[in-house]
């Protein structure tokens, strides 16, 4: 009896050992059944560190049985990964592999696979929980990921430039980002896949760009969330592409290719995705809460009317590369960007009302001949014009818009203009010169006031609020800027490639964190001077901005009597910026108690040549040098103990002295 107890205690000690020590060991079992039904999900795996594999060597290593070939592929199969930045990583092999029922959570990246251009891969059965990247798989031969679930992670599945993908029966809940995007695939299988959020967004549930010939998209769920569909590869084809009952919240999206002579009429669908089609008429649709209503691309001789587009979260309807396009008595309302407008002639938009919309209307207006944006009305919301890039745009015509309830000004090849009364809801200026704005108050616009490739603009005694920018300059040169107040926008002037520019005796206010949709986080900025040079920044008050002054790969240029105050980062930052002058300036708890002003660059001065005079720190000590941050290791050697008084103050004051005193000696001497 003795003697049976102890084989039965001994039979379970042996049968114990692979369980007391499998943390560091690589469980690899070669399944069986590998169906395409869905995979149960165990909920027994074995603990395991991060797998990293940079080469065959490394893999074989490992001791795995089968060969690494297509039909006997090494299998990682049961392991549960937790807390780190890899998952399972594998890159520059060429042997098969197939990862089965495992489990990851709070994971970096997931299972990150590259550079295997003769394996195949198969993803299959595996739980992602909590992660930043689920699965990324980039130039394999066959990416197979099929019944996976990922829950709360920020991106569930990419596939990058395979020269096979098949992604199928996978759940992608609760994404932050993109549940499933697939990117340049020379073929594409992508079926029966779920992708879902509690509340809609900028980013889709199903992202497929550059799409290549033999590219088949059926039976997709997305709810909360929608489709993209972007380039299609034209050149090498478009045989075989085949997108078809998909749904996004509860209604079937559309796809149209080389489609001619039809309309589309019935409020059928949430999405619409038109190519390479002409003759089309869509109206009466209704486009909500998706991230996109209507793509047109590569089309001609179409007619968007009548739509509703309401809540989309990146644009509302996009048109590319077209040609003879008409958008007319449609809503806009509560979209990022309203319409997109690239690369297309003879396109007309006409008597549509755009509201509570971040980017109304957008027009690469050089790429864009035959332009024709008549009777529209902007409320809270206005027009953005791209920068130029080739020759002057042929048959432009921007009138008798409204935004805001005033007239939206626009200006191209004007000289010797002056703009003196209050009459504008946004003013736009391309190839002026010579031109006086004065007396302007715009709000609630993208952007206040737009000056592209101009010269000689004189702006004054104007207010700017609650928009994006106030006035944005492009390759835009000698523009004084004087006497205007800012407030609450999240960049008040921004010098593009413009050089000899001004701002002075003006008070900034700005918007510190300003959430945008669909753009996270902007740092907002009083001035930003970004491959601009010798310009002036002197006598404004800046404050409760993110930065107060943010250089960016610019030089010779001036910051002078300025009073920097309560700015959540540094009053001033420059970045690769050069020969930068810094002097006679207040900076009053920036940055939240610490260094004050960043300096990437030895070479520019904090303080004034002549007086040898710096400027005056709030947190200076009172012994030293002030240290400026950053890797310029800049310092003001001259650093001032009294506030520098308000420059413009001052000269008011003495101007009014003056004026007095001359008068009195005049009559005085007239007595």
């Amino acid at each position: 009896m003795k003697i049976k107890g102890l084989l039965l205690f001994l039979t379970i000690f042996v049968l114990m050992i692979p369980i007391l020590n499998y943390e560091n060991e690589l469980i690899i079992v070669q399944l069986e059944n590998r169906s395409n039904e869905m995979v149960g999900y165990s909920e027994t795996y074995t603990p395991h560190d991060s797998i990293i594999i940079h080469s065959n060597e490394e893999l074989l290593s490992l001791g795995l049985p089968g060969d690494g070939s297509k039909n006997n592929p090494f299998i990682f199969q049961n392991l549960e990964i937790i807390g780190s930045m890899y998952g399972i990583f594998v890159e520059n092999i060429t042997y098969s592999i197939s990862i089965l029922n495992c489990n990851f959570d709070q994971i970096g990246y997931a299972i990150s696979l590259d550079d295997m251009s003769s394996s195949d891969v198969e993803i299959s059965g595996n739980n992602f929980t909590d992660s930043n990247s689920g699965i990324f798989a980039s130039y394999c031969h066959l990416a197979n990921i099929t019944n996976n679930l990922f829950t709360n992670c920020d991106n569930g599945i990419f596939s990058s430039r395979n020269q096979e993908t098949i992604i199928k029966n996978n759940q992608v809940l609760g994404f932050r980002f993109r549940g499933i995007r697939v990117y340049g695939c020379y073929a594409a299988d992508i079926r029966d896949n779920k992708c879902e959020k509690e509340t809609y967004g900028y980013y889709p549930g199903i992202l497929i760009d550059d799409i290549h010939p033999s590219t088949y998209v059926a039976g997709n769920n997305c709810s909360g969330c929608s489709f993209e569909l972007q380039k299609i590869r034209y050149d090498i084809g478009f045989e075989n592409i085949i997108v078809e009952d998909n749904i996004v919240n509860n209604k079937p999206i559309l796809f149209l290719l080389n489609i001619s002579n039809t309309q589309i009429d019935t409020p059928d669908y949430s999405q619409i995705f038109i190519y390479l089609s002409e003759n089309i008429t869509i109206k009466n649709q209704n486009f909500i809460e998706v991230n996109m209503g209507l793509s047109l691309s590569e089309c001609s001789n179409m007619t968007v009317e009548n739509n509703n587009f309401l809540y989309n979260e990146k644009r509302g309807c996009q048109i590319q590369n077209g040609y003879n396009i008409v958008l007319k008595d449609n809503i806009f309302e509560n979209c990022y960007i309203g319409i997109y407008v690239d690369e297309t002639s003879f396109c007309s938009i006409t008597s549509n009302n755009i509201s509570d919309t971040y980017m109304g209307a957008i027009s690469y207006i050089s790429k864009n001949d035959y332009f024709n944006l008549e009777r529209n009305i902007f409320e809270n919301s206005s027009f953005i014009i791209g920068n130029l890039y080739f020759d002057a745009p042929v048959g432009l015509s921007i009138n008798d818009n409204i935004v805001n309830g005033k007239e939206l000004g626009f200006f191209f090849n004007v000289s010797y203009l002056s703009l003196n009364a209050p009459e504008y809801g946004q003013l736009i200026f391309v190839r002026c010169n010579n031109i006086i704005v004065s007396s302007q108050e715009i709000s609630k616009v993208y952007v206040c006031i737009r000056l592209v490739e101009c010269l000689n603009i004189s702006i004054s005694d104007s207010e700017f609020s609650n928009s994006k920018l106030g006035i944005y300059l492009t390759k835009t040169n000698s523009t004084n800027i004087v006497n205007c107040n800012f407030n609450e926008l999240v960049g008040s002037v921004m010098f593009d490639y413009s050089n000899f520019n001004k701002i002075k005796t003006s008070t900034i206010i700005g918007r510190t964190g300003f959430k945008s949709v669909g753009e996270g986080i902007y740092l907002s900025y009083g001035v930003y001077i970004s491959y601009s040079d010798n310009c002036s920044v002197s006598e404004n008050w800046i404050q409760e901005t993110n930065m107060g002054i943010q250089g960016h790969h610019s030089e010779d240029s001036l910051i002078s009597y300025n009073t920097f105050t309560n700015n959540l980062d540094s009053g001033v930052d420059l970045d690769y910026c050069n020969f930068f002058t810094i002097h006679h300036n207040n900076f009053i708890n920036n940055n939240q108690g610490n260094i004050q002003a960043y300096d990437d660059s030895p070479n520019n001065q904090w303080y004034d040549e002549i007086t040898t005079e710096g400027n005056f720190w709030s947190d200076y000590s009172g012994l030293g040098p002030y240290e400026i941050g950053g890797l310029g290791n800049a310092i003001d050697p001259y650093p001032l103990m009294i506030q520098i008084p308000e420059i413009s103050r001052i000269i008011s004051i003495s101007t009014i002295v003056c004026v007095i005193a001359v008068t009195c000696y005049l009559k005085k001497k007239k007595n």
